[in-house]
């Protein structure tokens, strides 16, 4: 059985990243026959420890997977619209798995009606995207009964089913994960309490630290910290510009060098806030985390600040809108500091008991290395479907959105 990840991506992403390890993994640990297919020049490609394990992508030119064994192939992708699939990969009887690493990998971008909230993308979708709307929805609908759509966490499932209006019983789990670090946790606490943020500074990630910055200053008279905010982007600037309204430090930096992170983290933060990826750097140390949620518009209400292992669904962090608002403490970040101080062992072994039950990469591959033999979905009869045209309406909306 050979294994393809194909994610043709030039930049560093999460799913790139994903791939990767989980390749390298199933490799070395697993003794499986894996593949990457990227461009020559692509994340993956240039980070793969094995130049032979490449199958090099252009999309002008068939990559031709046909072989002896061909029936064997196992073809991994994130999940996406059927429109959007590769069709100048070969390999007809193939068996495909689709990951559904973001919760809007089935969704089109409504970016613009961010502000208006869910209810008014739902309508759009629904109304004026009707065809792309049932396309994706029978799409769904046929991956999940062939056993070959896999969910990183609750919240992906929960968005997929919001918009679709699909019903997905027994769902399939197949959570984001990294390597853990040894089993033994000797992390003490910082002698100087230092708050860290790791995160592409974005519009869904600005709204929720703009909150923790203004939340924090309320509690600077009763602690003493500072916060370090290590990430870049299109919203730096303004947050530069809250410096001006706080009274503690906060320090910027654009990036720390993945071989330098784990160091970094375990000498200056006491507390990791982040999202996503990035939650797990912190986690897999035993350093307490809080998880924060995404946000497209400006928090004005209360936030119910909760450790990682506090959430459930295996999630890394939901629409702000959709957070349950149940057990809402107004003192949820003052409770938080202060468990730092008087529990911390107990809330660094919980933090780490949680990573290594659910984001342990050696439990992911195992995970869908049973999965994938119940996969009943074959390639080429996929690319020979009905659901892989992408219907005028969407390509004029996709045409005037540029």
């Amino acid at each position: 059985m050979k294994l393809f990840f194909c994610f043709p991506e030039k930049k560093i992403g999460g799913v790139s990243i994903l791939f990767l390890r989980v390749s390298n993994a199933l490799s070395k640990k697993f003794y499986r026959d894996t593949y990457l297919i990227d461009y020559k020049d692509g994340y993956m490609a240039k980070n793969l420890d094995e130049e032979d394990k490449l199958i090099p992508y252009n999309p002008f030119v068939e990559i031709d997977l046909e072989g002896e064994k061909s029936n064997e192939n196992i073809l991994i992708f994130q999940s996406m619209t059927p429109w959007s699939i590769f069709n100048n990969i070969i390999s007809e009887n193939a068996r495909v798995i689709f990951w559904t690493c973001h919760p809007n990998n089935f969704i089109p971008d409504l970016s613009f009606l961010n502000f208006f909230g869910d209810r008014a993308k739902k309508l759009f979708l629904k109304t004026f995207l009707f065809q792309y709307y049932k396309k994706s929805q029978n799409f769904v609908k046929y991956l999940h009964k062939e056993n070959s759509l896999f969910f990183m966490d609750k919240a992906a499932l929960k968005n997929t089913t919001y918009f679709l209006d699909v019903s997905i019983e027994n769902p399939q789990f197949l959570p984001i994960a990294i390597e853990k670090q040894s089993e033994e946790n000797s992390l003490r606490p910082l002698d100087k309490m230092s708050f860290v943020w790791i995160g592409r500074l974005v519009d869904f990630k600005f709204f929720i630290l703009e909150k923790l910055i203004l939340d924090l200053e309320l509690l600077a008279s009763s602690f003493s910290f500072d916060l370090k905010i290590i990430g870049d982007g299109p919203y730096l600037k303004n947050l530069i510009s809250l410096k001006s309204k706080v009274s503690y430090e906060i320090h910027f930096e654009n990036e720390i060098k993945a071989n330098q992170l784990d160091n970094y983290l375990i000498n200056n933060c006491s507390i990791l806030f982040a999202m996503g990826t990035a939650a797990l750097e912190g986690a897999k140390l035993g350093i307490p985390t809080v998880l924060l949620d995404i946000s497209y518009k400006k928090i004005s209400k209360e936030y119910n600040y909760r450790w990682l292992y506090e959430r459930d669904g295996m999630t890394l962090g939901e629409n702000i809108n959709e957070v349950s608002a149940e057990s809402l403490d107004i003192n949820s970040l003052e409770l938080k500091i202060n468990q730092y101080y008087e529990e911390f062992e107990k809330v660094s072994e919980k933090t780490l008991e949680y990573f290594n039950t659910n984001h342990n990469l050696e439990n992911t591959c195992s995970k869908l290395l049973k999965k994938i033999n119940n996969s009943s979905t074959q390639w080429g009869k996929i690319k020979r479907s009905k659901f892989t045209s992408r219907g005028i309406i969407y390509s004029l909306y996709k045409y005037f959105k540029k």
